[in-house]
């Protein structure tokens, strides 16, 4: 009898030996799962034994179908590329009906992806969202194809698969302006290729969990949203740390709002839907201040959004008697934060279209035309007429070009000015952006608290109220906005100079000053 008990527990240990893993269940098949954490873990633990060669994957489904005949009870949404290596039941290692799985070339996101994802976390409480892409997309390839080949090779793509390319040319666009790279010069991507093939993949995966973090019934709910990359040689699943947005720098810096409020505060006010990407909410307070503000309850017909650059809550905190009058005119101030890197086109990217960085696509000191959709897109779309206003070559100047909108590129800041008191007059617009720049080129030279910048700040204030007054005179007949809305503040440096794009208060807490004004 102990010979026989020997040889059992010899041969046991063999097989533990010999297959670690194999006997490790994932957990029970259609189980419900509800911790985001733990549902991560099992796709974690899942790659590895895939990685390794150890599945424990059942190739017999009979008692599981009957189980699930009566629902599903998926614990994560997995939004994968459609291409035939990448089976996410296989790489993850689960059971039937662990993983609720939506699948599209160059795992990208329509109204129809995003729907089915709304479906999984809403009606069957998936508490997980993996966005999965892949090392050699063939989708991204084709799309870093047409920018790489030279203008006699490169051809149109088919018109279904130019929409999925259209989906991912903001990552390659964004791709381009991280290497500091130019669309227009084939011959220097070429040797770029690889690199660009791969930073776009990697921004597009991130760009699709901004996407679906922005979707309100994700933003407001309890799932974790997350990206992955997965390898062909190696099958190992890379997972990517959780990128630093809006509600990072909100939380970080204790504030309530966030200078994206802007723009889904401006489309509520106007009855404008709010860009696909805007993940942030509409000021509560300002749209309750319109209805007591705007007695007929019409929505907003005018605004004007004067940008000064690198105005920030320092500012309003040591300068008080200077903001008094601005205070005066403001019907609510929004005390926020704004993103990193907090220079001039990140932080305006962010204000017009709602979304963070690494949704928009630009992170860096660089002025790439934005490929995503911003306020003034959906502005245009509800056929709003729209007037930039800004010194040529400056940030919001180039960033939003593209568009059919009218785009006034001045020699000074002066004449900016001068140009928007123009432009109201003429009253043919529904929205107008004024750019002053004054106080940040100012601050650069000679520091924040310099005569020369205190001056230059007053003088940004001042044009302000003067825009402002003139709006009581010329859009007296319609319900109105004006906003003082700067993008980031700043700080003094060593050698006495003023600078911005650190996480330090200076330069991330800002203020907006709303003002409304009801038609007569």
């Amino acid at each position: 009898m102990k010979k026989v008990l020997r040889s059992v527990f010899l041969f046991s240990f063999v097989l533990v030996l010999l297959f670690p893993l194999a006997a490790q269940e994932t957990h029970k098949p259609g189980g419900i799962i509800s911790d985001p954490d733990a549902a991560l873990k099992l796709l974690k633990e899942g790659n590895n034994r895939f990685v390794k060669n150890r599945l424990v994957q059942k190739k017999e489904y009979t008692l599981d179908r009957k189980e699930m005949i009566s629902g599903q009870h998926p614990f994560a949404v997995v939004l994968c590329c459609s291409d035939s290596r990448v089976s996410p039941e296989i790489i993850f290692d689960q059971h039937l009906g662990d993983l609720f799985v939506i699948r599209v070339a160059g795992n990208v996101l329509s109204d129809i992806e995003l729907g089915s994802i709304e479906y999984a976390v809403d009606h069957l409480h998936a508490p997980l969202v993996v966005v999965v892409g892949h090392e050699s997309c063939g989708a991204v390839t084709a799309v870093v194809d047409q920018i790489t080949s030279a203008p006699e090779h490169a051809h149109a793509l088919p018109k279904n698969i130019d929409a999925i390319a259209e989906q991912l040319r903001p990552a390659l666009f964004s791709a381009l302006a991280k290497k500091n790279l130019n669309s227009g010069d084939p011959d220097k991507l070429k040797n770029f290729k690889k690199e660009i093939l791969e930073e776009t993949c990697d921004l597009n995966i991130r760009r699709m969990v901004g996407t679906i973090h922005a979707d309100p019934m994700i933003r407001h709910g309890k799932t974790k949203v997350i990206g992955a990359k997965y390898m062909l040689d190696s099958g190992k699943v890379n997972w990517f740390a959780p990128p630093k947005g809006i509600d990072h720098y909100k939380k970080l810096h204790k504030t309530e709002y966030s200078t994206a409020a802007l723009t889904p505060t401006v489309c509520a006010l106007m009855n404008v839907p709010a860009p696909s990407i805007c993940e942030s909410d509409p000021i509560e307070p300002v749209l309750k201040k319109a209805q007591s503000v705007f007695v007929d309850h019409k929505p907003v017909q005018r605004a004007l959004i004067f940008c000064p650059d690198a105005i920030g809550d320092l500012h309003r905190e040591k300068y008080a008697k200077d903001f008094a009058p601005l205070l005066k005119e403001t019907d609510f101030l929004m005390k926020g934060s704004n993103v990193m890197q907090s220079v001039t086109p990140v932080c305006f990217a962010t204000i017009f279209t709602g979304a963070s960085p690494y949704i928009h696509g630009i992170e860096k000191y660089s002025k790439p035309v934005l490929k995503v959709e911003t306020l003034f897109d959906v502005f245009l779309k509800a056929n709003k007429k729209i007037a930039i206003i800004a010194v040529q070559n400056c940030s919001i100047e180039k960033i939003f070009r593209e568009r059919n909108l009218d785009y006034f590129a001045t020699q000074s800041n002066e004449e900016s000015f001068e140009k928007t008191k123009e432009l109201l007059k003429k009253d043919i617009y529904d929205l107008i952006v004024s750019y002053d720049g004054g106080y940040d080129s100012s601050m650069h030279k000679t520091g924040v608290h310099s005569e020369a910048s205190v001056n230059a700040m007053k003088k940004s204030i001042e044009r302000y109220l003067a825009l402002s007054k003139l709006t009581d005179t010329v859009w007296s007949k319609y319900n109105r906005i004006t906003l003082f809305a700067p993008d980031h503040g700043a700080h003094d440096t060593s050698n006495g100079k003023g600078a911005h794009g650190t996480e330090s208060p200076d330069d991330m807490l800002v203020d907006h000053y709303y003002r409304l004004r009801p038609a007569k």
